[in-house]
């Protein structure tokens, strides 16, 4: 459904229409047009409420990393120049406690190391680990099985893979 940060395409669409009928309009007629139908004075009305509406607002804060805004997240933490949403903090964090274990299992003795590690959390934080690492290998699985098929159809033929570096 269109509206009215759709009335360039709008003009256009009306001068084409009626160039059909042998009527000609010109483009800026056709966008005053517009206006008016939407109930605004003129086309520069509209014009400046169109850029308002494209550009974001300079108020609204986004995560720099996910660019999710400050009204899709529920917490956006400053620094110096940049903002980091809860979500990219979630992620990060779990990369670090993954690495954490991963470095503690290959100590001489890991399963003590990761059960001191594990000790001192609580039940609902082993629950959130055990749940997000489950994701990851879930995601991680439908990857490969989705690269094997891709590799599949490349042996056949039908499809062709690339692995030169890109150039630009």
């Amino acid at each position: 459904m269109r509206d009215f940060r759709d009335a360039n395409v709008m003009a256009r669409s009306l001068c084409e229409a009626l160039k059909l009928k042998s009527m000609a309009l010109m483009h800026s007629e056709s966008l005053e047009l517009i206006a008016a139908i939407l109930g605004v004075d003129n086309w520069n009305v509209l014009s400046a409420q169109i850029k308002a509406a494209e550009e974001p607002s300079s108020k609204a804060l986004y995560c720099t990393f996910c660019k999710r805004s400050s009204n899709e997240v529920e917490a956006l933490v400053a620094g110096p120049g940049v903002y980091i949403c809860d979500k990219c903090i979630a992620l990060c964090s779990n990369t670090l406690e993954e690495q954490s274990i991963t470095k503690m299992l290959r100590k001489t003795d890991p399963s003590s190391a990761a059960l001191d590690h594990f000790r001192d959390r609580s039940t609902e934080q082993i629950l959130a680990y055990r749940r997000d690492a489950q994701r990851r290998l879930s995601s991680t699985r439908t990857a490969v099985r989705t690269v094997e098929v891709l590799l599949g159809e490349a042996a056949s033929g039908s499809v062709s893979l690339h692995t030169g570096a890109a150039t630009s």
